[in-house]
């Protein structure tokens, strides 16, 4: 039944809904040829219904936290906790001291000539 010339990318924007008039001709041109392309194209529609909504960005954020939780890497504390990229937030804010610390001390040290 599937030959070497299925539309695949024509197919997964019909069951999406986004086929253009061109798309819709083109996919009109490729049922025709053999019968049985519109049942696996109706097949295709059904799955593609049926399909789980893709997660977002907060869902997979979520589920990591869970999952470093669960493994006993989680942050403890709030404030120990853990940013974006990894880095404790201890970490990250004694960095930012240190580096305002440096700036004081070179402006104090070189600018007071």
């Amino acid at each position: 039944m599937l030959d070497d010339d299925v539309p695949w990318q024509l197919l997964e924007r019909y069951c999406s809904g986004d086929v253009t008039p061109e798309d819709a001709a083109q996919l009109e041109s490729w049922l025709a040829a053999d019968p049985r392309r519109r049942v696996l194209v109706e097949r295709l529609r059904a799955l593609f219904r049926r399909q789980v909504p893709r997660p977002t960005e907060s869902d997979l954020e979520r589920a990591w936290e869970r999952l470093a939780d669960a493994l006993g890497q989680g942050p403890t504390h709030r404030w120990l906790g853990r940013t974006r990229g990894g880095w404790p937030r201890l970490l990250m804010v004694s960095v930012g001291v240190l580096v305002l610390l440096g700036i004081a001390w070179y402006l104090a040290r070189f600018t007071a000539h």
